[in-house]
């Protein structure tokens, strides 16, 4: 398709490769983009011709699909080869193919199933021309199907359109370029992500392929082989094919939409799939449209531009994460001449050729020279008033130096309290209160302690995680005090299940159970706190995924819970439904547990990790698991520990900052994404005083008070608005 982007489900991508704006001169481009022609969003990355004929690409790149010759993701655009006579690209989801003005189309990124048209099925990270000996005057990039317009009207395509699973489908099919039917009569063909439709050169419309949601717009839900008719009529002008929904425009200027509907997409005021056109608004002054993964935006002819449909990383441009069922207006600008809707960004150019876009960047796929994930430690605003903090899987909250109550990052369970489940990128406050002491964060919820010693909590609850007494598994949007409450001093979370310590020592753990990380003997998760064992000597307490490690007042080292990989550090290889002791010594001052691993310190400074070490996360030099505890290095200097799901950071006595394990959202700080199996210095900075991990990304704090935080930001959790743009952004390099 022209402008818009045919996708699909979201992708968790693979193996990152971040760097800051401020990235060294010789990773610059020597030129830069200028004045855009056309632009093409895809799933994660995005594409655009210069007015010179240039082309340029950025985001995601982990297939090749930037086709800059590398596999590193790019947050600023990128020029492609040194060839002006580009005349139209399109981003599909893994892939991109570009014409030429000669009628030549090159296509490069994944190609699994042959969607690169080589003949091949090697993955092509430089354009590559296909192998057919036609020319063309459009192409249509799709999921991992692709289809050209030759210049005598054939639609020619490669790649399989139906296909579940690409590393399999499509074996028997042909993966070099062939007619799709024999009439030669097309005028465009547009690709969606397992169905295609073109219009002809006497204005009917025709779909063909999956038609599960009512895509293909026939009446049917049936799935046609061949491109069928969509109706009778005579007068469609531009098509715009999506995921699972189709759009066109009439010649009169009136704009229609089909198929699925679930998020609004269609915009018809509705949330219900339609199988044929159906009008949307009463106006007949629409001239482009472009159909992303379930939202779709078009601009009128008095030059403004309108969207719609699923909005959770603010890829409308307005509504602050909203989803709308009819068209909302971005801004009030009136000069915009082509819109192009991806995965979850939207890229649009003005009259003037400036390119604007805005919504989530993960990949860097808005091109302004920021990308989600950060591989260094970055400064949250400029606040130095940060208290408590707490880090969960995918979400940081922290209590301020006057009681208020802060979080951002993932809001999926309400775990916000702002009563929406939209994901915030900077720090909002947490209801109104200032009298909270201390704050806990798990994967969905939270919990906080109030200077009158009460503890309340919010999100998740299908486990009991709440802890308030409530067989209610459904998420709760409002803080709810645990019951009974025990009157906490010191709190402690996991992944679902949450610990407490009384000021007589004992320990009390309620949520999930299932592998006895609560203690309590059992396997039975538990809604409300139960006390661990009858000891009242606890001082000290880390919870991973599935185990629990604590410290007593005599310094020994207690763990229970999954005893996989060797995480509980004792030789025999069983769950503990109680506690059990790692070793026989009186030494241990602090515990850290990540997901499959477990670190702790001894009083001389000395540093002592066993469990999971696949990916370094032990920081021995080695990738084996380690059932008991072993010495990591020689210093012994360490002062406090933090484990995520692979990593693991600590401090020194000097305040400087370790990290080593996994780095593939750059949650070592090293400003790298290489990982390490020996600890690796973050930056070099002396004045650190706290250090947290957890899931895959990191926040420390200064001396000062100041917080910073590294790593994986899909969420938002790193909380410097970077994680995608709620309105448009030029496109700019630095």
């Amino acid at each position: 398709m022209k402008t818009g982007f045919i996708a699909a489900v979201i992708i968790a991508a693979g193996v990152f490769n971040f760097s800051l704006s401020t990235r060294a001169k010789e990773n610059q481009p020597e030129a830069r983009l200028g004045s855009v022609a056309q632009v093409s969003s895809g799933f994660e990355h995005t594409c655009a011709i210069d007015k010179a004929g240039a082309l340029w690409c950025w985001g995601a790149n982990y297939n090749g699909q930037i086709g800059d010759g590398a596999w590193l993701n790019r947050e600023i655009p990128v020029r492609i080869g040194k060839d002006t006579n580009w005349k139209q690209v399109s981003a599909g989801f893994y892939h991109t193919c570009a014409l030429q003005k000669d009628g030549a189309v090159y296509c490069w990124g994944s190609n699994k199933v042959g969607q690169v048209g080589n003949n091949k099925r090697e993955d092509v990270n430089k354009p590559a021309r296909i192998q057919a000996r036609k020319k063309f005057k459009s192409v249509s990039a799709g999921r991992y199907h692709t289809c050209a317009v030759s210049e005598d009207g054939r639609m020619i395509c490669w790649g399989p359109m139906e296909c579940a699973v690409p590393e399999v489908c499509g074996a028997e099919k042909k993966i070099k370029p062939t007619p799709l039917s024999k009439e030669k009569d097309w005028a465009e063909v547009e690709l969606g992500g397992k169905h295609l439709c073109g219009i002809k050169t006497d204005g009917t419309l025709w779909c063909g392929g999956n038609d599960i949601f009512g895509q293909l717009g026939n009446g049917f839900n049936n799935f046609e082989k061949q491109p069928v008719l969509v109706s009778s009529d005579t007068d469609w002008l531009q098509i715009s094919a999506s995921l699972n929904q189709t759009c066109a425009l009439k010649k009169d200027g009136s704009l229609f939409c089909w198929g699925y509907n679930y998020f609004g997409q269609i915009g018809d005021g509705t949330d219900l799939s339609k199988n044929a056109p159906v009008q949307i608004g009463k106006g007949a002054s629409w001239t482009q449209v472009s159909a992303g993964t379930n939202f779709g935006c078009a601009i009128k002819a008095d030059g403004t531009l309108w969207c719609w449909g699923n909005n959770e990383k603010n890829q409308l441009g307005a509504g602050k994460g909203e989803n709308t069922t009819h068209p909302v207006q971005v801004g009030t600008g009136k000069d915009w001449a082509e819109v192009s809707a991806g995965g979850y960004h939207t890229c649009a150019k003005k009259t003037d050729g400036a390119l604007f876009c805005w919504g989530w960047n993960g990949d860097g796929q808005l091109g302004d020279g920021t990308r989600a994930n950060w591989n260094r430690p970055l400064q949250i605003g400029k606040d130095t008033d940060w208290s408590e903090i707490a880090l969960g899987i995918w979400n940081t909250c922290s209590v301020k130096k006057d009681g208020t109550l802060w979080g951002w990052g993932n809001n999926e369970y309400g775990v916000l309290a702002d009563e929406t489940d939209l994901d915030r990128q900077v720090p909002v406050q947490v209801g109104k209160e200032s009298n909270w002491l201390e704050v806990i964060s798990g994967s969905g919820y939270l919990c906080a302690r109030k200077t009158d010693g009460t503890t309340w909590c919010l999100g998740k609850n299908n486990l009991g995680q709440l802890g308030n007494n409530d067989n209610w598994l459904l998420p709760k949007k409002v803080l709810v005090q645990i019951s009974p409450d025990p009157g906490f001093s010191k709190l402690s979370a996991g992944n679902s299940q949450s610990c407490g310590f009384k000021n007589d020592g004992s320990l009390w753990c309620w949520g999930n159970n299932a592998n006895g990380q609560l203690g309590d003997n059992t396997r039975a998760s538990r809604n409300h706190p139960v006390r661990v064992g009858d000891d009242a000597d606890w001082i000290q307490i880390s919870e991973g995924w599935f185990h629990t490690c604590a410290i007593k007042k005599n310094n020994t080292l207690w763990c229970w819970g999954s005893n996989a990989d060797g995480r509980l550090g004792i030789v025999e290889d069983k769950d503990k439904m109680s506690p059990a002791q790692v070793g026989q010594e009186k030494k241990w001052v602090q515990v850290a547990a990540g997901k499959d691993h477990t670190c702790a310190l001894k009083k001389d400074g000395a540093l002592f990790c066993f469990g999971k070490n696949d990916l370094g996360q032990l920081g021995n030099g080695k990738d084996k698991i380690e059932r008991e505890p072993i010495r990591i290095g020689k210093d012994a200097n360490w002062k406090a520990l933090a484990a995520g799901n692979a990593h693991t950071c600590g401090l020194k006595t000097d305040g400087t900052l370790w990290c080593w394990g996994s780095n593939r959202d750059g949650q070592l700080g090293d400003a790298t994404n290489t990982g390490r199996k020996e600890p690796a210095k973050v930056g070099a900075d002396s004045d650190w005083v706290e250090v947290l991990a957890a899931g895959d990304h990191t926040c420390a704090r200064k001396a000062n008070g100041a917080l910073w935080c590294w790593g994986n930001n899909k969420y938002g959790q790193l909380g410097d608005g970077s994680a995608w743009r709620e309105n448009p952004v030029k496109v700019s390099q630095p």
